[in-house]
């Protein structure tokens, strides 16, 4: 099978733009000099030197004070008269064909716009939309250019509040309007549809990161676009013209600023080095289509180490505007990269029939769990196993016995799903002296994947050997075995170790939990990052069926999970004491739902604490979704951990979680703003945190906290992250 790979031919490092191209020229910038390479030309010309004073010539006199400071030539534009407009310093300067060049219009604050921020329509009229830092959120405004770029004036404002800025605007030859993107906080990101002379505007979608982007392709059949989310995960996009909805095509490994079409059908985006969260290789990737569904990395290129990218500059791929060039003239300008740091470079797609696109075999998986009981790392599974199912894959769900409680509720969502289970009834530790059984059963079904949860599951899986793809998910951190089992632990882990070892891939739930993988001399099985989530979907579509709970004006706080020792429910007992006969609070009630060991003795302590009229033991609740959505706060005292669902599950309801900083922890709580973090198990902590959103009300909110949850940790989100992963592995083992 073929594949298209990106070429470069050409390489200029002391330009720093590619700004626009045309049927006469390319045109690009290099400080503050606009420069000009006509067709046929090997080299650009300047045209026109826009004016600077002293202190900005020095700004500009360095590739890395022009970073620092951001000073250059913010957009270049031929129009079809050719004469030239440039933006730079907030200020539109009109270059005619004979030289002359004038500064024409000066916008009414910022920098002017981003690059390709600029757009034309067929009568020459050209639109820029501001990009400033408006802290106050104030209106910001569109500008028009009309009579060949000489007059201008504001041709729209937004209302107040609105927005922070906009970050482009996108002529639509389809139905000649205009597009309009904007940002950056949640709330802010709009994409806007607008007539030419904008009495028409229509504000799509709700202002979340899932509407934010930085450009636009309108094509034909939909606008493209790549999501700019800098703490991810980001897609590539498609809205559809008709229903006005966003289809997430691709998952992409940072925020895809700019993209571009060529004149023969293919589609590009660039991811940016934006975090390292969201790209911890510090790749810029170029992503390339030709039936803008299925996308393929053909290019990379590396972040360069000046520190703090805040200041010295994120890592940014651009594209060119104007003209559509074809696959084997596509020019590109980089900031920021290692060999590519305000440069540009022309290259060619191509194919080359002596690489592969992805890996031939496709994955056949059993997933296999010690049984089918209604815990975390089941659902986790469950989930899983939907995702993987509805993109194609074959998976089975496996168990080593069939016992626990809730193993019906997990069957049923299991057969909703289209998910076929299979028994093994190999119970305890002596199960695994059955890996023959389990050896014949893969090779019957010709299973290439296993994928196991757990202490029992994991030893299975390692003792299959060579019959399949061994795959570990590792739902706790390197030290809960000891924390948690003591000596006992202590001989599991070291075991686990040796296992995870000789596995041919492991999956964690944090970048932390790899890290301390790797810090324990797990360094060289592949190991990838796969977020723990829950399926969005399933907790909608049962609350849609379960009686809601009695309405109540009391402060409800809540905390869902099994009673073992580790979870210090103990600690959350004594901070919700302290709150209430501190504050002489009446109107405040704790639902502790679940069951487990530790009951009985929780049960003393509330009695002990004269909290028992505040609290209720509901004991073991299946789906308790309906209870959740009730509770105003949710509380977790762990001392141990790996990203627990029952906190996203609070989360995703719109509810304020209060949970112990664990490792990793931070990966799914942000103090202050989707949630708050305590020091793990401990009273004084909690009571503080507990007491302070009591008393000011400080409970988060609730729609901004649900948009996290959905697009961070939804089983599509993350279970495209893992199928990606596991055909990783299987074109590395083919």
């Amino acid at each position: 099978m073929s594949q298209l790979q990106f070429e470069i031919q050409e390489q200029i490092d002391n330009i720093d733009f590619v700004h626009f191209v045309d049927d006469e020229a390319v045109y690009a910038s290099f400080k503050n000099v606009v420069l000009k390479r006509e067709k046929g030309e090997s080299h650009f010309r300047p045209i026109a030197t826009l004016p600077c004073n002293l202190l900005d010539r020095l700004k500009l006199s360095v590739k890395l004070s022009r970073r620092v400071f951001r000073k250059r030539v913010e957009n270049v534009m031929a129009l079809p008269s050719g004469t030239v407009l440039a933006a730079m310093d907030g200020k539109i300067y009109r270059i005619q064909r004979n030289g002359l060049t004038e500064c024409v219009y000066e916008l009414e604050r910022g920098r002017g716009t981003l690059h390709r921020g600029m757009a034309v329509d067929p009568a020459g009229c050209v639109y820029i939309a501001e990009y400033c830092r408006n802290s106050e959120r104030s209106d910001v405004a569109v500008h028009k250019g009309c009579d060949d770029g000489q007059f201008w004036a504001v041709c729209y404002r937004s209302d107040p509040g609105k927005l922070r800025h906009y970050h482009g605007v996108f002529y639509d030859t389809f139905e000649d309007c205009l597009w309009l993107t904007s940002g950056d906080e949640p709330g802010e990101n709009w994409i806007m549809k607008a007539s030419l002379d904008f009495s028409e505007v229509r504000f799509i979608g709700d202002g979340s990161k899932f509407y934010s982007a930085v450009n636009l392709i309108p094509c034909e059949d939909g606008i493209y676009f790549g999501n700019d989310d800098p703490f991810g995960p980001n897609y590539i996009c498609r809205l559809d013209r008709e229903s006005l909805e966003v289809e997430r095509l691709q998952l992409i490994n940072g925020p895809a600023w700019y993209g571009y079409q060529t004149n023969d059908g293919l589609l590009l985006f660039a991811s940016t080095v934006e975090s390292q969260d969201t790209a911890p290789d510090k790749l810029a990737h170029l992503y390339v289509s030709s039936d803008n569904r299925s996308w393929k990395s053909v290019h990379s290129w590396s972040k360069d180490g000046w520190y703090p990218w805040s200041v010295f500059q994120l890592g940014v791929i651009n594209f060119p505007g104007g003209r559509a060039t074809s696959s084997d003239e596509i020019w590109i300008s980089g900031q920021a990269f290692n060999g590519f740091d305000m440069s540009l470079c022309k290259g060619a797609l191509s194919l080359d029939n002596s690489r592969i696109t992805e890996s031939s075999v496709k994955p056949k998986v059993l997933m296999l769990l010690p049984d089918l009981s209604w815990c975390s790392p089941v659902q986790g599974a469950v989930a899983l196993a939907g995702h993987l199912g509805k993109s194609g894959v074959e998976v089975t769900l496996g168990s080593l016995e069939e016992r626990g409680v809730g193993t019906d509720l997990i069957k049923a969502e299991l057969q909703f799903l289209g998910i076929d289970t299979y028994c093994f009834h190999l119970p305890g530790l002596r199960g695994v002296l059955g890996v023959q059984q389990v050896r014949k059963y893969l090779s019957e079904n010709e299973f290439n994947v296993v994928v196991s949860y757990g202490f029992r599951a994991d030893l299975m899986n390692w003792a299959l050997r060579k019959s399949a793809l061994r795959v570990c998910s590792i739902r706790e951190n390197y030290d809960a075995w000891r924390r948690r089992f003591g000596w006992k632990g202590v001989l599991a882990g070291h075991l686990m170790a040796k296992i995870w070892k000789d596995v041919d891939g492991l999956v964690t739930l944090t970048q932390a939990m790899a890290d301390d993988l790797c810090q324990n001399g797990i360094q060289q099985t592949p190991i990838k990052v796969v977020p723990n989530f829950i399926d969005t979907a399933a907790i909608k579509r049962q609350l849609a069926v379960q009686p809601t709970q009695e309405e109540t004006e009391d402060l409800l706080i809540g905390y869902f999970g099994v009673l073992e020792n580790w979870k210090r429910v103990d600690v959350t007992l004594e901070a919700v004491a302290s709150v209430i006969h501190e504050n002489r609070l009446t109107d405040v009630h704790y639902h502790v739902v679940g069951d487990g060991p530790e009951r009985r003795n929780l049960e003393k302590l509330a009695r002990s604490l004269n909290i028992e009229q505040y609290v209720t033991f509901h004991g073991y609740v299946p789906r308790p979704w309906s209870l959740m959505a009730q509770v105003h706060i949710h509380l977790l005292a762990s001392e141990s951990e790996g990203l627990p669902r029952c906190i996203m599950e609070g989360m995703a309801l719109g509810k304020t979680c209060i949970a112990s900083n664990l490792l990793g922890m931070s990966e799914l709580i942000e103090h202050g703003q989707t949630g708050y973090l305590v020091k793990p198990g401990d009273m004084n902590s909690m009571r503080d945190v507990l007491q302070d959103v009591i008393k000011a009300r400080l409970l988060l909110p609730s729609r901004e906290i649900a948009e996290y949850i959905e697009s961070h940790h939804d089983a599509p989100v993350c279970g495209q992250m893992f199928l990606d992963g596991l055909n990783d592995l299987l074109t590395l083992k083919s």
